[in-house]
């Protein structure tokens, strides 16, 4: 397995982050950790944000140490066989004990408390809130109303801020952000609203052209939503490994196979009629 092909995205952003960033040219050799709290992973939205982090965080960094504390067994048995269809190469491991975190590059923890004298950032999410914090406020702790699209956007800018951490990016250029939240909603910073609950059904027609990095996320969300009704893939390439680095759904069982079946294997649902087309759009 070429881990350069894969993580060349990543680092050609580093690269050209360089003159802001001071170990853009080594942050693949960095440790990061993914933990949380138990009264956030036993939610819904808490385990979203869990899994989505971990999705993300194999296309930025090769070595991962997993803890899922006591009393989140459920997840526990989840995330180890997520972990074994998604991950690639060497240093992604499950740890049931951590004697020292100052070992760690990075620390992205799904709950609400933070803890400034580490490189700790806390995300969560409710309903179309997505939240982080990187400095020395804590997040709330409401996380009831179950939503994909915020706990997908909670993992994104978690990851976002383990990243400027790896390459140790100058405040100039991009500041850890300090008990942010994001409405995915209105679409505005420092909201406190919810928003309503998703329907029960959703009625699609939906024609998805591309099943690249963009289009993983699409299918990612869709398949947690009661979809209903039509939708067609198009995509007439197949993975291969530059594309482990970007899509969020894929593992290396699917290098080689075509992207519109790939991802129409994820999107099933009973009421939704799926049909891949491993062909061009024309």
């Amino acid at each position: 397995m070429n881990l350069d092909l894969i993580y060349s995205r990543p680092a050609k952003t580093a690269a050209q982050l360089s003159a802001k960033a001071l170990d853009h040219h080594r942050f693949l050799a960095k440790k990061v950790l993914l933990t949380g709290e138990p009264a956030i992973l036993n939610t819904v939205n808490g385990r979203e944000c869990f899994l989505s982090a971990f999705a993300l965080l194999i296309r930025i960094c090769p070595n991962i140490r997993i803890h899922i504390p006591a009393g989140c067994d459920d997840l526990g048995a989840v995330s180890q066989a997520f972990v074994k269809r998604i991950a690639f190469g060497p240093g992604v491991e499950h740890c049931n004990h951590l004697d020292d975190l100052t070992q760690f590059d990075a620390i992205l923890s799904v709950g609400t408390a933070v803890k400034p004298e580490l490189p700790w950032t806390a995300i969560n999410s409710n309903g179309w809130l997505a939240r982080v914090s990187s400095g020395t406020r804590c997040l709330p702790a409401d996380v009831a109303m179950d939503n994909p699209v915020g706990a997908l956007a909670a993992a994104c800018l978690g990851v976002g801020e383990v990243f400027k951490r790896l390459i140790k990016l100058k405040p100039e250029r991009g500041e850890l952000l300090d008990g942010f939240s994001f409405s995915l909603r209105s679409y505005q910073a420092g909201e406190g609203d919810c928003g309503p609950a998703l329907p029960s059904s959703l009625e699609v027609d939906l024609l998805l052209v591309g099943g690249g990095a963009i289009g993983n996320g699409i299918v990612h969300l869709l398949s947690q939503l009661q979809c209903r009704g039509r939708a067609d893939i198009v995509d007439g390439q197949i993975y291969g490994e530059e594309n482990l680095g970007t899509c969020l759904l894929l593992g290396t069982a699917e290098l080689g196979e075509p992207k519109a079946n790939t991802l129409a294997s994820h999107l099933q649902a009973p009421g939704l009629r799926v049909e891949p087309f491993a062909m061009t759009f024309e």
